[in-house]
């Protein structure tokens, strides 16, 4: 996870943090609207977003907001950020052997968040 955050320019501070970090990720889905609330020890972040619409993406780790699309790719949830923000992470979003497993990359760096059902 290092190096991701390396190529995302998270600065000294932040990247320890994230690094410690241990967040809880609830899911909910009403329609085409998707629903993240991420919680952990630097608080809790909300994000909504409906499949296929632009929105304003908030970025968990540095707190930064960019735009993005949203859209399912099979059974993955994808979050792409636009061209104009090439350090911010694309996310997929996929349950595997009932974990939540969220893969990060930016360029070709990439990490993994395994989330276990509460």
């Amino acid at each position: 996870m290092a190096a991701f955050l390396d190529a995302m320019e998270v600065p000294a501070p932040v990247k320890a943090a994230a690094l410690d970090a241990k967040p809880r990720v609830d899911v909910t889905v009403d329609g085409n609207t998707i629903n993240l609330k991420m919680s952990g020890a630097r608080g809790t972040l909300e994000q909504s977003v409906t499949l296929g619409e632009v929105f304003d993406l908030k970025n968990p780790i540095t707190g930064g907001v960019k735009k993005a699309v949203a859209n399912l790719e099979g059974d993955k949830l994808v979050l792409k950020p636009g061209e104009e923000s090439p350090k911010e992470p694309k996310s997929v979003y996929e349950v595997c052997d009932g974990k939540l497993v969220c893969t990060m990359s930016v360029g070709d760096v990439s990490c993994k968040r395994i989330f276990v059902k509460a």
